[in-house]
């Protein structure tokens, strides 16, 4: 027979290697899941058969324990036992010791304490390694830690410790589900509760939402229409009388142009004042009328300029800026007065007649001084 040391390498040798199965270890076809009962019976007449043909061709056995005619004994399977009862000893001599079970009944009413101060107690005795975030069995580290490689059949050994210790975790969370199980089922009514409870106070939001849009849309929205249109009326009213003082300054420049055309100086003042009073006060700050209030004031100037020299031709007789003639014309008193009332009111207007008078006077005295001469 094969010695244990020898046994247990090769024990090893298969439960590390990827390829052959415990079926194939044990000499077992790998569909055996799959048979049937009529497959079982098959195979073992055939094994029968086979079996009955080699001991009718092989030699009578001797009489140190094998019978002769083909007979089955415990002998034949001493290779057998040989090749796997040691593995299974020792499987056996290392296999971890059960947890204590409790009553048939469930232990009563010490029966869970006894049992979760047992788990306790194996879940205590799992190392602190394997609860670590870190815990990694393929490190090379950690793998020698659990399976050292100067012992054969550590590989063995080292899974039996890991599934036991994975029973322990896997019992001791049954257990905590187990004593959490009311609060879980509470938490999922109270869950359902408050989904049922927010979902009709979103289906009640939404239907205020649309009530609150109807009343605005009916109420709101339409009484404030009236405003509305009343208020762009006005605006509408105020831009059409700004529009129509425009037009009315701009259609006074021709008028201006055909009184000093005429000679008549106060009403082309009164439009020019008038103008210039409607552009300073109702339409300030419209910037296209810059033009117009630049050519009033020019022309205003012009005016003032031309019912001087003209007071000064009048009064005179003659113009002061060229020679002067021997004998002035004679003008009749109604004549003179028609023609220099027209210009004194406008430079009375322009609170500019003082200066044409000095002129005059100047004028009359050189006159004067040239006649006494």
């Amino acid at each position: 027979p094969t010695q244990p040391s020898g046994q247990h390498s090769f024990l090893s040798g298969v439960v590390n290697n990827p390829r052959p199965s415990w079926l194939e270890y044990f000499g077992l076809p790998d569909d055996l899941s799959e048979w049937t009962l009529d497959d079982l019976r098959g195979s073992v007449a055939s094994l029968v058969s086979a079996g009955g043909v080699a001991a009718e061709q092989a030699p009578p056995r001797s009489t140190d324990g094998a019978t002769a005619g083909g007979e089955i004994t415990l002998a034949d399977f001493n290779t057998y036992l040989s090749r796997v009862g040691e593995p299974y000893l020792f499987l056996v001599a290392n296999r971890p010791a059960a947890p204590v079970k409790a009553e048939a009944n469930g232990g009563g009413a010490h029966g869970a304490p006894a049992i979760d101060a047992d788990v306790d107690a194996q879940f205590a005795a799992i190392p602190e390694v394997l609860f670590r975030e870190d815990f990694d069995l393929t490190h090379p580290d950690t793998f020698h830690t659990f399976c050292p490689s100067e012992q054969s059949h550590s590989a063995m050994l080292m899974v039996e410790k890991l599934g036991n210790h994975l029973d322990q975790v896997e019992l001791k969370l049954l257990g905590e589900v187990s004593e959490r199980a009311d609060g879980f089922f509470e938490a999922l009514v109270s869950y359902d509760a408050l989904a049922k409870e927010v979902a009709g106070g979103v289906a009640t939001i939404a239907a205020m939402r649309q009530r609150l849009r109807l009343l605005e849309r009916n109420l709101v929205e339409k009484s404030a229409v009236l405003p509305r249109l009343a208020r762009r009326r006005a605006n509408g009213e105020a831009l059409l009388e700004k529009l129509r003082l425009v037009h009315a300054v701009w259609r006074t420049q021709p008028t201006i142009q055909q009184l000093l055309t005429a000679g008549d100086f106060p009403n082309a003042l009164e439009l020019i004042a008038s103008s210039q009073n409607l552009m300073a006060t109702d339409l300030a700050g419209v910037s296209a009328l810059r033009d117009v209030h630049r050519s009033l004031a020019e022309t205003k100037v012009l005016i003032e300029q031309t019912m001087h020299a003209n007071l000064l031709k009048v009064a005179l007789g003659y113009d002061p800026r060229g020679p002067r003639p021997p004998s002035p014309p004679e003008v009749l008193a109604s004549e003179l007065d028609f023609r220099l009332a027209p210009l004194a009111a406008g430079l009375l207007r322009l609170r500019a007649l003082h200066e044409p008078l000095l002129t005059l006077q100047e004028a009359l005295k050189k006159d004067v001084r040239s006649v006494a001469k």
